[in-house]
């Protein structure tokens, strides 16, 4: 169109001169931009993979380098680094690593250590593979304390209801304001009925109320605790508060005649077969009473010896009440660490050493939800007498791997011979 006009020439190359040097040079080192921006990609996807994972296990209040995913004995649930460890293991590791500690001579958080080693001994290194109770949820059975900084999974049987009254009283707004004038008077803490009903506790205190995030994160800050009962012991309690007693609420008559009945009804059926076992064939079982009956043998026979195919689950071996506590409060799944173990066959002692933690300066409430008489109480005695040597001996081998992991026993179970 210009022609050969030099003067056209020279302004398009003094207009144009820089672009066309610098797309010679893009040409040129095309390969090498190419691998920066790749990079530059990969990079920021990893960093947006980190951000949601921080998102996930702290929520948006800890998203700076104050928080990292390390914890020294195990990577499992993310916890805050500076946070001091609420028990110093280093000088616990020669009692509880020996071959057979002194298992009376042990605290709760020494408990709580030998039951995370002996789950890994038990059930190798696959933790998540361990036993879990679906039918009554985990999350429903941790209760929170914010301003003690403590979480509780309840075993029913083992002091559970006055520690949910304690918990739940402290729960209500302001209480630890005037929480010093429960040394003299725990009568509000008494008052409280019926604490295992869901319904009446505030969302802000039982787990299953928060997100997944603020879940892992409660039970990696908190101190979690747990106080758990020998199982058979555990089983005969319950056998004589649901079925034996005649407490008249309506909650006790459920168990009586709802739950029993359906029990009593498995358990005939059951032993139509040939090969029904042994105990229950010589126990008493009479499914046309009301309530249907049947005695201690046969429920302890039906609860650990009878295999779990022939159960109705919902109404029986998945029972708080008389299931085994380490699927219920997941001791050994690798998303639980539990600080403090303790056992109801020490008196109160466990549960003061609880309370000198949370500062809780006020008497253990001892309210009982079950009436029995003297007479019914001498009666139940006598059945618990009566059950034979070789009976009880049969029982102990069912639970063993249970005894062991709580600390009731140092008999290894045979099952971890096959790891």
């Amino acid at each position: 169109k210009h022609g050969n006009n030099a003067l056209v020439h020279s302004k398009l190359k003094l207009r144009y001169g820089n672009m066309v040097h610098w797309g010679r040079v893009f040409y040129r080192h095309r390969l090498k931009m190419r691998s920066t921006l790749k990079a530059l990609f990969h990079l920021s996807v990893v960093a947006f993979v980190v951000f949601e994972l921080l998102l996930k296990y702290y929520g948006p209040e800890c998203l700076t380098f104050d928080c990292l995913v390390l914890n020294i004995t195990e990577i499992r649930i993310p916890v805050k680094w500076n946070e001091k460890a609420p028990t110093d293991i280093s000088s616990l590791a020669i009692r509880t690593t020996s071959k057979s500690p002194n298992l009376k001579e042990l605290t709760g958080e020494e408990r709580a250590i030998l039951a995370r080693s002996r789950c890994r001994e038990v059930y190798g290194g696959n933790l998540l593979s361990t036993p879990v109770n679906l039918e009554y949820p985990f999350e429903n059975r941790v209760f929170l304390d914010h301003h003690a900084k403590l979480a509780y999974c309840a075993i029913a049987k083992a002091y559970s209801s006055n520690i949910k009254r304690v918990m739940m009283y402290l729960a209500k707004p302001n209480s630890y304001k005037s929480i010093n004038k429960l040394k003299n008077d725990i009568s509000p803490i008494n008052k409280i009925f019926y604490p295992h009903q869901l319904n009446f506790w505030p969302n802000s205190t039982v787990l299953k109320h928060f997100s997944s995030w603020e879940q892992s994160r409660q039970l990696s800050n908190y101190y979690n605790f747990v106080v758990v009962r020998d199982p058979i012991l555990k089983a005969i309690s319950a056998y004589r508060d649901k079925f034996f007693s005649k407490t008249n609420d309506t909650f006790h008559k459920y168990f009586r005649e709802s739950t029993g009945k359906i029990i009593c009804r498995a358990m005939a059926k059951y032993l139509e077969r040939p090969d029904a076992n042994k105990y229950l064939k010589s126990a008493t079982v009479d499914c046309t009473r009301n309530p249907a009956y049947m005695d201690l043998q046969a429920f302890l026979a039906w609860s650990f010896l009878v295999p779990d195919q022939f159960r109705p689950h919902q109404h029986d071996n998945l029972n708080p009440h008389w299931a085994l506590s380490v699927p219920i409060c997941r001791i050994c799944h690798p998303n639980v660490n539990y600080n403090f173990i303790g056992h109801f066959e020490t008196g109160l002692k466990d549960i003061y050493d609880i309370f000198d933690r949370a500062n809780w300066d006020f008497p253990f409430p001892n309210v009982s939800d079950t009436s029995i008489s003297e007479e019914e109480e001498n009666t139940f005695r006598k059945e618990v007498e009566s059950l034979s040597g070789e009976f009880m001996k049969e029982l102990n081998r069912a639970v063993v791997t249970e005894r062991y992991i709580l600390g009731y026993t140092n008999e290894r179970p045979a099952i971890i011979s096959r790891h």
